[in-house]
């Protein structure tokens, strides 16, 4: 995938989501124009992508790595990888334990996209950008 556009990044992010029996809707979220982002239903095997509307290709790259994030959660609650952290209500969780469970997926989430896009740089948000990171997840505890 040399020089990215967005029916291409779709196709290849729908193709490989039958691939893993997994549904993967693109939405538009209005008020939102800074980066894509994404949530899963790993119940369901159902992910939700908001792409940054822009289309540039760092939009693009980030895109591929939001889906391969979410997918990456999928992966970790099928093999109780901070299997707490996918339990509705969670338990005692802490935000601490919501991070390294984020950190893991991250981690999970650059194997796959290297086994499909090898070469392109997976960008790990939660690792990057830790203090916005531990403040969203201590919101959503």
């Amino acid at each position: 995938m040399a020089k990215l556009n967005f029916k291409e990044v779709k196709d290849f992010i729908l193709e490989v989501s039958t691939q893993y029996g997994v549904t993967t809707v693109f939405n538009k979220d209005p008020d939102w124009e800074d980066y894509s982002f994404g949530d899963v239903d790993v119940h369901q095997r159902h992910i939700n992508l908001y792409p940054n509307p822009k289309g540039e290709y760092k939009n693009l790259r980030e895109l591929l790595g939001t889906f391969f994030h979410e997918l990456a959660h999928i992966y970790c609650f099928e093999n109780d990888i901070y299997g707490r952290y996918y339990t509705p209500g969670g338990g005692r969780m802490t935000v601490n334990y919501a991070y390294k469970a984020e950190l893991a997926t991250d981690r999970w989430g650059e194997c796959l996209m290297n086994c499909f896009l090898s070469g392109m740089k997976y960008h790990a948000w939660y690792k990057t950008h830790k203090k916005e990171a531990l403040d969203l997840l201590g919101r959503n505890l």
